[in-house]
This record gives structure tokens, sequence and C-alpha cells, in this order.
């Protein structure tokens, strides 16, 4: 009895010895990621997320980063800029923003009767976009939303290429309260609580032993492929068919993504993946021929040193994206009289 008390202790002084270790390493592995943008986030019905108000830097009831009001005012025609992070500018000034820059180039081109929302939401992809637009953005009456997106779903597919559910949101795993209280449930739970630092080692593990390495891309067929840019396209479809209904006019637009070219083996460049060089080439053809789709995914091959990092650019990026923009719809509504 006394070796098997003495085997037990040793045992879960090693389990101890080995949860702190791998805590440790866990720790300095997670503090080299950047700041994530959910630290600011709040649960949301359907959306699974949205951001805490924060009237001090212009951000709303709704989370969104702007200084408009809900009520629109009659004497101006109203365009709501959608997206992720790069539309939301989030690293940008209210005054660098690229809502603020499309408002001014059309202001200063057609006379002051625009303003631009800044509805940009940092992570989602254009699937919440379509949700948003009905829970949200329509209350704000806009004459037109522009969607300007691309990249979220392009990472999202990378992120849940190994789940049954490859086309969802990048963090919905993180909101999976009906799995999470099964597993609650089990025995297994109550160790988890204590050694959640071995389990996740065991995880990663347990996925590299399945060839599930978040470096494998050896599983993206052309058939995936073709798959999960139809889905992307149907998605943008489907804002348009709603807009429409509501007679708000709608225009998407594909953001640029840093190593990322339309033309040249594998679209890639600056070490980019071969295979979501070609996803994302598929994005790119499938927005071009909608009728309402724009693609932008050159506005920076003679600029690439805008970019702070893959898709976000600095503030001269957000101008070069918002007279692209504005040059763009512009040409496309010229039969109208507001324009």
């Amino acid at each position: 009895m006394r070796k098997v008390g003495r085997s037990i202790i040793i045992f879960f002084i090693a389990l101890v010895i080995i949860e702190v270790f791998f805590g440790a390493v866990f720790f300095i592995k997670d503090m080299r990621r950047p700041p994530t943008y959910l630290k600011r986030a709040l649960d949301y019905p359907y959306l699974y997320f949205s951001f805490k108000a924060d009237p001090g830097n212009l951000v709303n009831e709704d989370g969104l980063y702007t200084d408009k009001s809900k009520k629109r005012d009659p004497a101006k025609y109203r365009i709501i800029l959608m997206g992720g992070s790069v539309a939301r500018s989030s690293r940008s000034r209210p005054d660098e923003t690229i809502a603020y820059h499309i408002e001014k180039a059309l202001c200063e081109k057609f006379g002051d009767i625009f303003e631009v929302v800044n509805a940009g939401m940092a992570a989602y992809v254009a699937e919440q976009e379509f949700i948003f637009t009905q829970l949200v953005l329509q209350k704000y009456q806009p004459d037109m939303i522009i969607g300007l997106d691309g990249y979220n779903d392009l990472i999202s597919y990378e992120s849940n290429r190994h789940t049954p559910f490859k086309i969802a949101p990048q963090n919905w795993r993180d909101f999976m309260v009906i799995q999470d209280g099964r597993e609650k449930k089990k025995l297994s739970y109550r160790f988890k609580v204590f050694f959640g630092n071995i389990f996740r080692a065991l995880g990663f593990i347990a996925r590299s032993a399945q060839n599930k390495s978040d470096y494998d891309y050896s599983g993206m067929t052309n058939d995936e492929l073709e798959e999960v840019s139809r889905a992307y396209a149907d998605v943008l479809n489907d804002t348009h068919d709603f807009c429409a209904s509501k007679g708000i006019e709608y225009y998407s637009f594909l953001q640029p993504v840093r190593w990322y070219l339309a033309s040249g083996a594998g679209h890639t460049r600056f070490g980019g993946i071969k295979e979501l060089g070609e996803l994302y080439n598929n994005f790119d053809k499938k927005v071009k021929n909608l009728p309402y789709g724009f693609s932008l995914t050159d506005i920076f091959d003679a600029r690439p040193d805008v970019y702070e990092d893959d898709c976000h650019v600095n503030a001269e990026g957000n101008i070069i994206f918002a007279k692209a923009i504005a040059s763009s719809i512009s040409r496309r509504r010229s039969k109208y009289a507001v324009f």
C-alpha cells in the first residue's frame, strides 16, 4: 500500500511539473501573438460578438467606429462601409479611416451631400456582414452599402479546414455552447480544469498524428477551393438581394492581400502559400463576374510599402483604398443624378 501510495503521489507530482512546464511554454507562445480584438468584444446574438460601446473613442452602442448618428440626415446621401478590421481601419484615427476618406473624396467631387458610416467590424466574415446588415445596418437607413472584405473569409477557411465546418467565422469554436456543455458533464472535464495545458499539448499531438498540421495544405483540392469560393460569392449575392429588397444599393470590393498576385505562378509573392493564393484567385474571379463586384487586389502592387502586415495598411494606404472605392462607385453610378 505504501508503494502504491508513493507511486500515486509521484505520478501527480510529475503531472503538476508537466502542467507547469507546458503552462510556461504556452504562456510564452501566447505572448508572441498580437492582442486579440476579442478583448474589446462582447457577446452578441447571431453574430457571435460585437464591440463594447466606447463614446470616448467613437465606438457607438452598435459597436461601430463612427461619429455618425443612427438617425439619418435627410439632406445627405448615406453610405455604409462594412467589412473587417481593414474596413474599420482599427489602427487609424477617425480622420484617417477609409470611411472618412471615401466621404471626403465624394464630397470634393460632387458636393457636400454625402456621409459615410464606418461599420467595419474586426474579424467579421461575409456571412456575419450579411446578418449584420439585417440586424443592425438597415436601421441606419443607408442609400448604399459597400462591402470591403475577402481576407477574413480566406483566413477563416485556413483555420477551419480541418473541421467539418470549413466555411465558418474565424472564432466560432470559441462560442460552441452546446458542445462545451456536453464536455462539462464528462469526467475528463474535471481533469481539464486542473491540467488544461497538458490537454492542450495532447490535442496538438493528436492533430499532428492525424496529419492535421496547421502547415499542411495537401487536402486543399481544386473541388474544395471551388466550393469555398462559390460559398463566398453566394453570400455576396444574398447580401445584394437583401439590400435590393430594402431599396439599398450594394457594392462588393475584394480587398488586396500583400502576398497575393492575380497573375503568376501560384498567385503569390513574398513567401505566400500557393494553395491560399489559388483560393484567393478563385475569390477574385468570382467577384469580378458579379455585376456589383470590384476587385482591388492590384491597387498596392506598386506600393507594397503601405502594408503593415498581410492585409492592414497605413494611413496612406487608407487614402488609396478610399480613392479607388470612390472612383469605382462614381463610374458605376454615373447615370444617376446624385452622382
